[in-house]
């Protein structure tokens, strides 16, 4: 139960005090918030503090009781009057219910009196709040459920079309001030933006707008024109704006964008239709709005595109056969500068193209050629490396959301790749290859050796390379780093270097660290082991 506020007046200061302060209402749920001793200070107390019920000498100073109960309905005030008077005279009772009083006490009274009147005062007033707060849950529930009615309905149209004018149900959800004439336009969040992996599932399904976020658009948009906005996906907000000229849409979002920087979490795309004149227009404006947000394509981040403004025309950039099996040939020989020479023709071909191509058309390009290098190389790798290739591949294929420069990078990593598929198929066997490794540890004890950093000297995935290591040494790359260490840490020690220098030497950062490692392989410390050798070199020095 809420706490009620509760204020006393009389020009007793002794019925004040002992109604106020000798009844304890906090037991109650009422909370005294003020007294007065005349009706001016009363009135005036009642509107700046606005107490659930006032307990009032029907006769007082300056303003009587009847005359404030008068001014309480005047006002509006929220207010319940409960009136105390030493008159036994039936014209004041009368006169009191007949303006609105809740309850009337004859003086004198007791404290039980006082009280019961204002618990069945209070009881009624909670009664009245729980109906209007049912009444108003019922409303808001009605609401929700046309507005939930009306924006499917919206849907619905959005995706198919209608073979009759639909003007009545218009005007039945309460929508017809978007015409005569109105624009589409789709909201995308540009959620992929340094969050999760373009193309993932949950880019697609995860319900990103914060209700804030939809909340601050819809009232943008709604203080500017009429306007609807709907929910469409997990990244997507579709608005419908009553708009006159083409270019509209674009100057409201402007609008709107510069008041929501610093708001939403995320960027947002914009893809703007047509102005339509008839609902049943509307599956087209939204073709037309997706159609135009495609072209966000050629952008890095957050854009706006009108259809109005698209060339639809431009035609698709090629690039001759010729480029193409220059390409494949600089792949089969696994050279990657021939490669990026041969790339960055093919590129420069399709940058110097004229107009702004469709996004499908070019994003069909990239997988063409992609394709093509992949069954080529499926040609050319054996085994294993099948295996990496096709991980590649369907890494490349689930990364469907990228924009014009990610496919580029896409293309270009694959073809880095590739070349290195090829280089170690190359290596025309395996003890070529760990020869290499094994130099290359020797000449780089003092760094920070790993399986990738010796796969990366070698040209070869690191899991290639550890799986050929324990194949034909019988042991893991990492242990044989650590006994070609230990070795050369023995050499130096019988040369007197100090154990410091050794140490970082062998790319040891910490001293401590070295020597335990030592111990571990040796059974002894390194100073020990250092001293047992002179021992034994100069015998008669025991």
């Amino acid at each position: 139960m809420s706490v009620l506020t509760m204020c006393v007046m009389d020009d007793i200061q002794m019925v004040v005090s002992g109604v106020a302060y000798q009844i304890p209402w906090a037991e109650h749920g009422i909370e005294v918030i003020g007294t007065a001793g005349d009706g001016e200070k009363g009135l005036q107390m009642i509107r700046e503090l606005r107490p659930d019920i006032v307990l009032t000498d029907i006769c007082m100073p300056k303003l009587g009781g009847c005359d404030m109960i008068r001014e309480i309905v005047r006002e509006e005030l929220p207010t319940r009057v409960i009136f105390m008077s030493g008159f036994n005279n039936f014209d004041y009772a009368q006169e009191a219910v007949r303006l609105g009083a809740a309850d009337y006490l004859l003086k004198p009274f007791t404290r039980k009196q006082v009280l019961q009147s204002v618990i069945k005062v209070s009881k009624s007033i909670e009664l009245e709040r729980e109906k209007e707060d049912k009444l108003l849950r019922l409303e808001q529930e009605v609401l929700r459920s046309k507005h939930h009615l009306r924006d499917e309905y919206l849907r619905s149209l959005l995706h198919q079309s209608v073979g009759m004018n639909p003007l009545e149900q218009w005007s039945e959800f309460g929508i017809g001030d978007l015409l005569p004439s109105y624009q589409v336009l789709i909201l995308e969040a540009e959620y992929h933006s340094g969050r999760e992996p373009l193309g993932s599932e949950a880019y697609s399904n995860r319900f990103i707008w914060e209700e804030a976020d939809r909340t601050q658009i819809e009232a943008l948009l709604g203080a500017a024109v009429p306007s609807i906005l709907l929910q469409q996906n997990g990244h997507r907000l579709v608005a419908l704006i009553r708009s006159t000229a083409v270019d509209e849409g674009e100057r409201l979002w402007e609008q709107c964008e510069n008041s929501l920087k610093g708001l939403c979490l995320y960027p947002v795309s914009v893809g703007i239709s047509l102005v339509k004149q008839e609902p049943s227009a509307m599956q087209r404006a939204y073709q037309e709005a997706e159609k135009a947000l495609e072209y966000g394509f050629y952008s890095t981040g957050a854009s706006v595109h009108s259809y109005a403004r698209l060339d639809l025309e431009c035609p698709v950039p090629r690039y001759s056969p010729e480029k193409e099996r220059d390409l494949l040939y600089a792949l089969r020989s696994g050279s990657k500068e021939q490669m990026r020479q041969r790339l960055d023709e093919i590129f420069l071909m399709w940058i110097l193209q004229a107009g702004v191509p469709d996004p499908a058309a070019i994003i069909q390009l990239f997988q063409t050629l992609i394709s093509t290098i992949y069954r080529t190389m499926l040609e050319l790798v054996k085994d294993e490396q099948h295996v990496e290739l096709e991980a590649k591949m369907s890494q490349i294929q689930s990364r469907q959301r990228q924009n014009y420069a990610e496919w580029m990078q896409a293309l270009a990593d694959f073809c880095e790749f590739s070349c290195d598929l090829i280089q170690s198929r190359q290596l025309k066997n395996y003890s070529q290859l760990i020869t290499q490794v094994k130099l290359y540890i020797e000449q780089n004890l003092n760094m920070n050796l790993t399986v990738n950093s010796c796969a990366k000297a070698v040209h070869i995935s690191p899991s290639y390379l550890a799986n050929l290591f324990k194949k034909e040494t019988s042991m893991t790359l990492a242990s044989y780093i650590a006994n070609v260490r230990i070795e050369k840490a023995k050499e130096w020690l019988m040369e007197g270097i100090q154990v410091q220098l050794i140490s970082a030497k062998l790319g040891y950062e910490d001293r401590p660290y070295f020597s335990e490692m030592f111990k571990k392989h040796c059974g002894v410390t390194p100073s020990t082991f250092r001293q047992q050798y002179f021992d034994d070199m100069n015998p008669k020095k025991r």
